[in-house]
């Protein structure tokens, strides 16, 4: 009873939500968000404490839904509201704050709690307590910034740089574009159904099934001027299963869909389909022949197996080394710079006949859908809509946010929120173009014949299926092109600078909605990639086998 009270309480708690999200609310919100952040401006002083360079907060409201499966059964199935926000209070001025960390990285400020319902009191109330522990953390800061700074030797370029430059005010409310629907009764049924398919296969040794989503809207607003309101949604549904053989070699498939809204999620059918196919390519695989050895020489890589280069953090993400980036001012963190390749501005830093491109703001590209669309960024600035980052080859900017580096002039509106609160350095649409594409056939024919001239007796073919974190690799006959999937073989996670070897790009493209980091992100790539030379290796890793048979076998 407890339990049905609780869900009622929230499904009317979410209706609040949606009339309030489609009413005039937003200016409880903004007013509240306002009237905190002036007051503290005013009032926020101590001792011998530096002076308040710029406040900001940001409100996060919305919903989020989870329903997770195994052979056939749910075990867990939730719609939970959110609401909650973070302040961030910067000590000093526009010439040396209190800001300590560089911008590729993970940024979360100070978060605290708001009521489901907006309600002015009690938004004030949650950014008065988070405001003033800022506050005292960003005292500590400059102090220990400045210290720091008097012990070491400042590069004359950096001396140069205004760290964090004024920006100009922005006024801006993004509404939704679509309706963002959650039926639960559909969701529990569409993964009681997908997961419920790997009854049938007894090889398939571990499966589990989930989809989840999230529905926001962020509110941000400082005393520079910004007033923004923008949504972050997307769904994300991942299935995962694993074989064993028995000498304990394991093989482990991911398949991945993801979209803005529910309503443009695979239908079941479509997705009962790309189950099965997946059920069925793992027992394949655990009855082909095994990949014995080592290989190095020509590989093509085909459809979803060429994101493996684009997914390695090494273009986008925490690790990537194609954003500005600043040394950390914090001598604790000081060791934990990654440097990136902005330094190499104007010079070749991948394949000649590739061209890097970033959308802000487009929302479709031949008819797909791109979550990676946005109007502004987590600091307020609004990016250009496209911008060339990589040009034949060759690195012409870097995305940045407002913090800047000896090698960027200005911010390109790339710091954006992540669905879990925090922003990041990250490209909204990244499209990868080649001057010169081939067909998947050509690409074939090309890989044989580079096979032959290399005197190999076989070459190999990486294939991926649509929305497949996982590698088909298949043994090429180079008198017949025959193609026998092989097990127990895998490729080194290469970064996005191996491109630069490549021999050949596909004339066709994939498209790709990816929540990485709950960041929506949307990439556009060439669907085929033929490297002269690429490792094939040998899985040795074993695992023990398990005492028990499962219980489906009894």
């Amino acid at each position: 009873m407890k339990a049905y009270i609780w869900s009622l309480l929230v499904l009317l708690l979410m209706g609040s939500i949606n009339v309030w999200a489609q009413g005039d609310d937003d200016a409880v919100i903004f007013k509240a968000m306002e009237d905190e952040m002036n007051r503290g401006m005013k009032e926020l002083k101590q001792a011998d404490s530096k002076p308040i360079c710029c406040i900001g907060v940001n409100a996060v409201y919305g919903r989020t839904f989870m329903v997770r499966g195994i052979l056939g059964g749910i075990i867990q199935s939730d719609i939970i509201p959110v609401s909650y926000g973070s302040v961030n209070v910067l000590a000093g001025d526009y010439n040396f704050t209190s800001q300590i960390k560089y911008p590729n990285e993970l940024e979360r400020h100070q978060l605290f709690s708001l009521p489901v319902v907006p309600d002015y009191e009690q938004i004030r109330r949650g950014i008065w307590g988070a405001m003033d522990a800022t506050y005292k953390n960003a005292q500590k800061q400059i102090y220990r910034k400045q210290a720091y700074f008097d012990n070491i030797i400042i590069p004359e370029e950096e001396k140069k740089i205004i760290p964090f430059p004024k920006i100009e005010p922005v006024s801006r409310i993004v509404e939704p574009r679509d309706e963002y629907s959650i039926d639960q009764a559909y969701w529990e049924n569409y993964i009681k159904e997908l997961s419920g398919i790997f009854k049938n296969y007894k090889d398939v040794i571990f499966s589990s099934i989930y989809v989840m989503g999230k529905d926001l809207e962020i509110y941000q607003m400082n005393t520079e001027g910004i007033k923004v309101k923008q949504p972050v949604r997307f769904v994300y549904l991942f299935c995962n299963a694993s074989i064993r053989d028995a000498e304990g070699v394991s093989s482990n498939y991911q398949l991945t869909e993801s979209a803005i809204c529910p309503q443009d999620m695979p239908s079941l059918d479509e997705m009962k389909k790309k189950v099965t196919d997946m059920a069925e390519t793992l027992v394949k695989m655990k009855n082909a022949p095994k990949f014995e050895g080592d290989y190095t020489g020509p590989v093509l890589y085909l459809d979803d197996a060429c994101q493996t280069f684009l997914l390695g953090g090494d273009l986008f993400g925490v690790s990537s080394r194609y954003v500005a980036a600043r040394k950390t001012e914090d001598p604790g963190l000081y060791s934990q710079y990654k440097p990136t390749l902005e330094n190499k501005i104007g010079q070749s830093v991948t394949h000649t006949a590739l061209t890097v491109k970033n959308y802000s703001s487009m929302y479709d590209y031949k008819g797909f859908k791109l979550m990676g669309a946005y109007e502004v960024d987590a600091e307020g600035i609004i990016p250009e809509k496209e911008m060339t980052l990589i040009e034949k080859g060759v690195l012409k900017q870097p995305l940045s946010s407002r913090t800047r580096s000896v090698y960027t002039e200005k911010s390109t509106g790339s710091m954006r929120w992540t669905g879990n609160g925090s922003s990041i350095v990250c490209p909204g649409t990244l499209h990868v173009s080649a001057d010169k594409g081939y067909s998947q056939e050509e690409l074939k024919k090309m890989l044989i014949k580079e096979a032959k001239k290399q005197k190999l007796n076989c070459a190999y073919i990486v294939r991926g299926n649509s929305g497949a974190y996982f590698e088909e690799i298949y043994r090429v006959n180079l008198k017949t092109g025959e193609e026998t999937l092989v097990f127990a073989a895998q490729t080194p996670r290469e970064s996005w600078g191996w491109m630069g070897s490549a021999m050949a790009f596909s004339e066709e493209e994939g498209i790709v909605n990816i929540p990485a980091f709950e960041l929506p992100v949307s990439l556009i790539y060439p669907n085929g990639v033929l490297f002269k030379k690429a490792k094939i290796s040998e899985i040795k890793e074993k695992e023990k086998p398990m005492i028990l048979t499962r219980p489906l076998d009894r």
